[in-house]
């Protein structure tokens, strides 16, 4: 026995047994005391588990998945016995599960419990409950509760009647009502609601609503690459520079007041463009401008300059001063491809390269 024990049992038993005489210590003492640490029931112990039956009756089977009324039924037979072993079973546990077995979302099986459950209560009227209640004879009284909701259940089951709604049960977080949480007019129970959120949640992955990366299966994939830019299909393109590819037009980002994402600055920018906003722009060599297409031939506009710098779209001299002779055609087709890999590359640096080299082609006679 010691030998297949945990240490921490181990400790606790030889704890209690040498502080016993030595005429009183044995083998059967010792097993006497280890029984008890592994089986003696604490008032603790003893609350937490009525505590549970009452929990059990305000929530029934919408918390079990798929409604499975066996799970629910091993679960209260367990508790039960247990209590019933300590004589801590309440008289008022046979009404707790009937009660238990009304939360459920076929109506085939809630029916007849209902009827039980009123004819129960009617019974009770008027009767104090006992305190010295026969804990032997409400375990029988349980168990026969169960027996019948076990046999309706497979019943049910056999007849493929066992319908039970994809998600939750009931639409309410808060009072398991038939409406919305948003209509609830029930005081919230703000615990409640998250265990019945997180309860739905993992209802819907095993039933594989959702997806392991947490997505729903409908829902599709972000991009975080080109694919998902411009000309990919439409998709969300995040730099992580305060510019974004989205609902088909790059855009940026700024931070100050309520600007958000927009087609003019970014948070460095805000002040520059407050002062002067209808004509302000970004420099031409920032991501965002790149990105858009706006550097070649763009100029920067700076708050309160009144004035022009030269951007990279200027005109600048073909190597050694002379023409290359490109036609219009040729021309265009390579402005055209210079343009799309400037837009699509992630890497700044080979967009900057690209908006050098569009430059180079613009000047190009």
């Amino acid at each position: 026995m010691v030998n297949s024990s945990e240490t921490a049992l181990i400790q606790r038993v030889d704890e209690k047994f040498e502080k016993l005489e030595v005429m009183e210590q044995g083998g059967i003492t010792y097993m006497k005391i280890a029984l008890d640490e592994m089986f003696y029931v604490t008032q603790d112990v003893v609350t937490a588990l009525q505590d549970w039956l009452k929990t059990t009756a305000q929530d029934g089977l919408t918390k079990i998945p798929g409604e499975n009324v066996a799970v629910l039924t091993a679960q209260i037979d367990a508790v039960c016995e247990r209590l019933a072993e300590n004589k801590k079973l309440p008289g008022e546990t046979p009404v707790l599960v009937l009660t238990a077995f009304t939360k459920c979302s076929v109506k085939q099986f809630t029916g007849p419990f209902e009827l039980i459950l009123n004819s129960e209560r009617v019974k009770n009227m008027g009767t104090p409950a006992s305190l010295d209640d026969d804990n032997k004879k409400t375990l029988t009284q349980v168990r026969d509760i169960l027996l019948m909701a076990n046999n309706e259940f497979h019943s049910l089951n056999t007849a493929k009647k066992w319908n039970v709604p994809e998600g939750r049960t009931s639409a309410c977080y808060n009072c398991d009502g038939d409406h919305l949480l948003t209509d609830c007019k029930e005081p919230r129970d703000e615990a409640k609601i998250a265990r019945n959120r997180k309860a739905a949640w993992e209802h819907r992955k095993k039933d594989g609503k959702v997806r392991p990366d947490g997505r729903k299966k409908w829902e599709k994939k972000k991009s975080h690459g080109g694919s998902g830019g411009k000309g990919g299909g439409g998709g969300t393109t995040n730099t992580g520079n305060g510019v974004k590819y989205m609902n088909g037009k790059w855009m940026c980002k700024c931070n100050k007041a309520s600007c958000g994402w927009n087609e003019t600055h970014t948070t460095k920018f805000h002040g520059a463009w407050l002062k002067n906003p209808q004509s302000f722009k970004l420099p031409p060599t920032h991501l965002f401008m790149i990105k858009a297409g706006k550097s070649d031939g763009t100029n920067y506009v700076g708050a309160g300059s009144g004035g022009t710098t030269p951007g990279n779209g200027g005109t600048s001299s073909g190597g050694g001063g002379g023409t290359t002779g490109l036609s219009a055609t040729a021309k265009s087709q390579l402005k055209t491809l210079v343009n799309k890999h400037k837009t699509e590359t992630e890497d700044s640096s080979l967009s900057q390269f690209f908006s050098d080299f569009g430059s180079w082609v613009e000047s190009l006679n």
